[in-house]
């Protein structure tokens, strides 16, 4: 059984929404995993150049694109926590730090 997890952990960790969270160097394994402001780049939605959003699995929204992600998001209900990403295949589970934003 732990042959098999330790085998299967990237897919796992991939599944669950968290595979960015726990693989990243870039998040301090002590402080939980925020959404970042970004530098000016290029929103993944609308293509605008703006301050953007970073997830921790690097895909950058603009404040507009974002704050109309989280209110559909909200909107949904309960089954919210369930929301991923909004990036195409992204399956990385967006949390309620990065709703605050």
């Amino acid at each position: 059984y732990k042959a098999f997890i330790l085998t299967k952990k990237e897919e796992i960790l991939k599944k669950c929404g968290i595979y960015y969270r726990v693989t990243s160097d870039k998040y301090d394994t002590d402080a939980p995993p925020t959404c970042d402001v970004a530098e000016e780049m290029i929103c993944e939605i609308c293509g605008d150049s703006d301050k953007c959003y970073e997830m921790c699995c690097n895909h950058k929204f603009c404040h507009d694109c974002w704050e109309g992600f989280v209110a559909s998001m909200i909107s949904r209900g309960p089954i919210c926590v369930q929301t991923t990403c909004p990036q195409y295949k992204c399956n990385e589970i967006v949390t309620e730090e990065e709703v605050k934003k």
